[in-house]
């Protein structure tokens, strides 16, 4: 800062202060001390939430994942023995319009639709 209140190259009557923003007061810097912690504390519990909220769907993902890898298998399983069968058929003479027999297979209720009498 040069004599007379001024800094050098920004011209009179802005002082040092003025230019780099600095704070009038204590009072000033402590309430902004205050915002940036209270800032600092909001986004910290905002990032454990998220992180939280992360971790929940990783685990999900691997559940269903898991899940679909085994549905996967099952649906390998029952084309391998869909073809034995397929094969044994035509080994027996027998045809089949596999066109036909999976429209009558969506018709079909699934299974649990059932209602059990126990009386």
């Amino acid at each position: 800062m040069e004599k007379g209140g001024y800094t050098r190259g920004v011209g009179s009557g802005v002082t040092y202060k003025r230019y780099f923003h600095l704070p009038r007061s204590r009072q000033a810097t402590d309430e902004r001390i205050k915002l940036l912690q209270t800032q600092l504390y909001n986004e910290r519990r905002e990032h454990q939430q998220k992180d939280v909220l992360v971790k929940k769907l990783s685990t999900e993902m691997i559940e269903k994942d898991v899940l679909v890898k085994k549905l996967s298998n099952e649906m390998t399983k029952t084309k391998g023995m869909l073809s034995q069968l397929m094969n044994q058929l035509a080994a027996q003479g027998v045809q089949l319009n596999l066109s036909s027999q999976l429209q009558v297979a969506s018709d079909v209720t699934p299974m649990g639709a059932y209602e059990v009498d126990e009386t």
